[in-house]
């Protein structure tokens, strides 16, 4: 498995679809995230993206995620306070749109 041990590079958390990595970062202003695939950052423009948040006794619900440089997305205004499931859907970087999910402790 060619991301064994890697860590986390932005202080958030990590999570992986096949080859690519998504590091999700929650932060007061809202939630970014940075993709890498086969350790090689991928750049954010041309990939798209949406953040779901569910939170606990809340009903879900979507952001769109925007290229915000470098191999990072961003959705400004996204609350996901603790306890919260949030899932991460991005297209463009394998055949198939890349899931992963985070659980926000």
């Amino acid at each position: 498995m060619a991301h064994a041990g890697h860590k986390p590079l932005h202080g958030g958390m990590l999570d992986y679809y096949q080859e690519t990595s998504v590091e999700l970062v929650v932060k007061p202003s809202g939630v970014e995230v940075y993709v890498q695939y086969d350790d090689e950052n991928i750049p954010s423009q041309g990939l798209t993206g949406t953040v779901k948040v569910t939170a606990p006794g809340a009903k879900a619900k979507a952001f769109k995620l925007s290229p915000a440089g470098g191999n990072k997305l961003e959705a400004k205004g996204v609350k996901a306070p603790k306890g919260s499931v949030v899932e991460v859907t991005l297209n463009g970087v394998e055949d198939t749109p890349a899931l992963t999910a985070y659980s926000i402790k």
